[in-house]
């Protein structure tokens, strides 16, 4: 897909053949991810990574759905653990790991064969000044692409040396923690993300919980202030500044969810402030 195209292209939602059956390709280079629940996508991820060298995937063990036998059919290295958050869950799966090299992707995810072939590369050069690499990826959310607003030009790190880099300890919104620069590599990450204000609802209530408690537990305190201006400000940024006005309707959505996302979270932080006096 071009950036100008609407829609993700037919090769990249395949799952054809095994992923085991690809394993040869790139050796040194592990995929990890961390699913629960994830039935519904987690085939076509795994199957987007058929060109490593291993795949590791750690599965909650609230996980009630067909999750960990997909993953198992696929060829993956299937663990199931309590989860302890997406950073501390990420970087357990990346311990596991035997490759120089880590990819991880979110079990919504998949790797488009261009993103693929910039690994690859990257690969083959083995420059030793970089230890982590960005991707480029694109969310549809609510039936549609974005490309602008918040979402529309997201940028993450997902590929990093086992050696020189590791996942934050956040409980949500985690990150690889690298030194240096991290080049941009061409190729697409393409998320799956909620399809449904009813999924995204209840993902948002998940992940203010998870956000307000780390925030508490660092010490931070909210305010009034924070419950106004902070919200206030997010939706500014997301569909003026960032223009998702050009998004359509589901532009506007998002900006506005994402503004209620962090008046929940300090309120959610306000709450536990004063339950602890």
């Amino acid at each position: 897909m071009t950036q100008e195209s609407g829609q993700m292209p037919p090769a990249a939602t395949s799952t054809e053949g095994s992923t085991a059956g690809s394993r040869a390709q790139l050796r040194g280079l592990s995929a990890v991810m961390v699913a629960k629940d994830a039935a519904a996508t987690i085939e076509a991820a795994l199957s987007s990574v058929g060109f490593c060298s291993e795949i590791i995937v750690i599965i909650d063990d609230d996980s009630s759905d067909a999750t960990e036998s997909i993953s198992r059919r696929l060829g993956a290295r299937v663990e199931i653990r309590p989860w302890r958050g997406y950073g501390p869950s990420k970087q357990d799966a990346a311990a596991l790991a035997t490759g120089q090299w880590i990819l991880s992707i979110d079990s919504d995810e998949i790797v488009s064969p261009e993103l693929a072939s910039s690994i690859a590369n990257v690969l083959s050069r083995d420059d030793p000044r970089y230890a982590a690499y960005a991707l480029r990826r694109r969310t549809r959310y609510l039936g549609r692409w974005l490309r602008h607003g918040d979402w529309g030009r997201d940028r993450v790190v997902r590929l990093f040396r086992r050696d020189a880099a590791q996942f934050s300890g956040d409980q949500v919104h985690e990150s690889v923690v690298a030194s240096g620069e991290k080049p941009l590599l061409e190729g697409w990450l393409w998320h799956e993300g909620d399809q449904t204000v009813e999924s995204y609802l209840a993902r948002l209530n998940r992940y203010t919980t998870l956000a307000a408690d780390s925030l508490h537990a660092s010490g931070h305190r909210a305010t009034w202030w924070s419950l106004i201006a902070r919200p206030a400000f997010k939706f500014l940024q997301a569909y003026v500044l960032r223009a998702g006005f050009l998004d359509g309707w589901q532009g506007l959505v998002l900006a506005w969810f994402s503004s209620v996302y962090v008046f929940t979270k300090y309120a959610k932080l306000l709450r536990l402030n004063r339950e602890s006096k």
